[in-house]
């Protein structure tokens, strides 16, 4: 996915409507080199002040929030022919399953103070920002915990060892494969005691089938559906929503729709209405998504991997002839 810039930057509020902002500069060599920068920066509408300092390499320019932002900046001081130093980190991201979660963290960064540019791969579970030093670290990681995600830093001494990482995702594979069997298994049963043309299906009463589908479907729906409930809860807790929240409330609606049918057939029969569960929805709906879910997982894996590979065909050494 390609990079995003920041629309706005916000740096250290002073007054209202009014920032101040270090800009890291690379290019100069002299005091001519400082008054080109410092009159590129005052000619932007909206910069109150600017004072460049040769010895650190720096600018401070106090603005007016509603007219500048960083990208002004930043072409006022390209205009001058220097450049605006940005630097450059990889991290780790847990939690992604889709290219909405993917945009979601790179709003997340975005949004965080210093942070230019985010550029977030959903194969290689990283994320690559481009920021104004310093590394607003914290800021990051709580930026992107509230969207539902978890930002590890690549230089943390917590953080897995790659073969370690490669263990966790096959045990987590592994998982996802049992909990689609179990479910697909289930499902077909509880399906094959919803239809009335299987011989003896009839002759059960319509009560006991029912109790007897409830008993299959809630270990589908509380145990293999669980991460569902776990995603959606966790981007609930921000005011937010992603595609397990849908899974969660269709087959939940689904699912309690039936609990009811199944323990008060009265609240319907005195109505004058049919008696009916969809315990067979609920629980293939979960099978099918964990089918996704796990064919999605192997080939991230086989795509992580064909990378790790024709990195290692890179050349270690070079020979240079004079």
């Amino acid at each position: 996915m390609d990079n995003k810039k920041r629309k706005d930057f916000k740096k250290n509020n002073k007054k209202k409507g009014q920032e101040k902002i270090t800009l890291p500069l690379k290019g100069m060599s002299c005091a001519s080199c400082v008054i080109k920068v410092e009159d590129s920066l005052k000619s932007v509408e909206g910069v109150k002040s600017a004072n460049v300092n040769l010895a650190t390499e720096k600018a401070t320019v106090e603005y007016e929030t509603e007219k500048v932002k960083f990208d002004d900046l930043a072409k006022a001081v390209d205009s001058a022919g220097y450049m605006v130093s940005l630097e450059e980190e990889t991290f780790d991201v847990e939690g992604m399953s889709c290219a909405s979660c993917v945009k979601k963290v790179e709003d997340a960064l975005l949004s965080v103070n210093g942070v230019e540019e985010a550029s977030v791969n959903l194969a290689t579970e990283k994320a690559t920002v481009k920021y104004v030093p310093p590394l607003p670290l914290k800021e990051m990681k709580k930026a992107v915990e509230n969207v539902g995600y978890k930002l590890i830093s690549i230089k943390e001494p917590s953080r897995l060892k790659e073969e370690e990482k490669e263990i966790l995702k096959d045990v987590e594979l592994n998982k996802l494969r049992n909990k689609f069997y179990f479910s697909l298994f289930m499902g077909i049963l509880i399906f094959l005691g919803s239809t009335e043309f299987i011989p003896g299906v009839v002759s059960i009463p319509q009560n006991v089938r029912f109790f007897i589908m409830f008993l299959l479907a809630t270990p589908v729906q509380f145990w293999a559906g669980w991460q569902i409930y776990v995603g959606a809860y966790k981007v609930a807790r921000h005011g937010s929503t992603n595609m397990d929240t849908l899974i969660a409330m269709g087959t939940s609606a689904a699912y309690f729709f039936s609990v009811i049918a199944t323990f008060f057939p009265e609240l319907f029969t005195s109505r004058g209405l049919e008696v009916t569960v969809y315990y067979d929805t609920a629980a293939l709906i979960i099978a099918l998504i964990l089918l996704g879910r796990y064919l999605e997982a192997k080939a991230k894996g086989r795509t992580t991997e064909a990378i790790k590979k024709l990195m290692g065909l890179r050349a270690k050494t070079a020979r240079v002839i004079r």
